[in-house]
């Protein structure tokens, strides 16, 4: 919640700033640019530049959490790279205020795939998370008959933390499923 509320005051801190410069609204208040470039970053840097750092911690597995963290912060690392590099190019065919509606748009449209792809891991043991991801074997009971040895239900404690894993990620209404007596089969 913490990321979509800092990203949303991001686009709309952008928005402003572009409309600042388009109308040149720092010739007659000279302060009110600073205060929004500073509420700006400190927007950007509590939400969508620290938020791959924070979720990699929660949303990779622990066998490969330290890989997939290197590789995020290279990904992450690549692209403010580009951006950076493009910046200049990119302020001298659309001007300031241009690009920052640019880069507010482009966050704008990655929230929504954020929010609503990315696994919310609230509540949820980090030892659990490698549970979430390892693919559960499908048992057909038609062709035989299911034996002590042959069915094998995960326990309420892994149950538990995978059904609030989904509840976190897909939402819910109604009563909450996350009880010791529940078994996501």
């Amino acid at each position: 919640t913490i990321y979509l509320v800092s990203a949303l005051l991001t686009v709309i801190l952008e928005i402003v700033f572009c409309v600042m410069l388009y109308l040149n609204i720092g010739l007659t208040y000279k302060y009110a640019p600073l205060a929004v470039i500073s509420v700006l970053t400190f927007c950007v840097q509590i939400g969508p530049e620290s938020f791959p750092n924070l979720l990699s911690s929660e949303i990779f597995p622990n066998h490969s959490r330290s890989k997939c963290k290197g590789i995020l912060r290279a990904v992450s690392s690549i692209f403010s790279f580009a951006v950076l590099t493009c910046f200049p190019t990119i302020k001298t065919s659309l001007g300031l205020d241009g690009t920052y509606f640019l880069l507010a748009l482009v966050l704008l449209l990655t929230l929504p795939p954020t929010y609503l792809y990315l696994p919310e891991a609230k509540d949820v043991d980090l030892n659990s998370v490698s549970q979430f991801y390892l693919p559960k074997a499908s048992q057909f009971y038609t062709s035989f008959t299911p034996t002590e040895s042959s069915l094998t239900l995960p326990t309420a404690g892994e149950s538990k933390a995978r059904i609030a894993m989904l509840c976190n990620s897909f939402g819910w209404t109604g009563d909450c499923l996350c009880t010791n007596t529940r078994s996501l089969l």
